[in-house]
């Protein structure tokens, strides 16, 4: 007979519940990556600003925030960088896309520390003064990040940090 507990049919629910999330980040990262590989080569100035950092600092922000915990946060942040990167560069190979080493690289180690900045991140969703230097922190190095990788601050940027800064601030437990 083919009879199924409770306890498993709980178990299954809690497994497929805990992997969901995990499998659409990766699935949305894939996707992201391929379309902001298309965004390079076809659409111009899109493409330049998905280029910046700014832009991933925003999305990983708000995937961090809405996530439940701090260590979901770090597994979808995580999972999300590192499969759009799978997906823009694969995407570049397969349309024989010329691309630089030195920023696979950079992107790599961005995804690798994104996990332990998501999970500060998550903290910003408190009251407390760590939750406030936090955010700030956020928004400041957003526009650092700008000058140092782009040499100037554009409005793209200050629209991102704002956004930012609305989603930091306003999203209080």
């Amino acid at each position: 007979m083919n009879v199924i507990s409770n306890r498993e049919r709980i178990n299954r629910k809690r497994f497929y519940k805990s992997y969901s999330s995990i499998i659409t980040f990766l699935f949305s990262g894939v996707l992201t990556g391929i379309m902001i590989k298309l965004f390079d080569m076809y659409a111009g100035e899109i493409g330049n600003i998905f280029s910046r950092i700014s832009v991933w600092i925003f999305l990983c922000t708000t995937i961090s925030i809405r996530s439940k915990t701090s260590l979901k946060a770090a597994v979808n942040v995580f999972s999300y960088c590192i499969s759009m990167l799978a997906g823009y560069y694969v995407m570049a190979d397969c349309t024989n896309n010329v691309y630089s080493l030195t920023f696979v690289y950079g992107w790599f180690l961005v995804s690798l520390g994104s996990p332990f900045m998501s999970f500060c991140v998550w903290y910003t969703k408190g009251r407390g003064i760590v939750s406030k230097v936090l955010s700030v922190c956020i928004i400041v190095c957003m526009e650092l990040l700008a000058i140092l990788l782009y040499d100037k601050i554009r409005i793209s940027d200050i629209i991102l940090a704002l956004a930012t800064g609305i989603l930091v601030f306003s999203n209080k437990t």
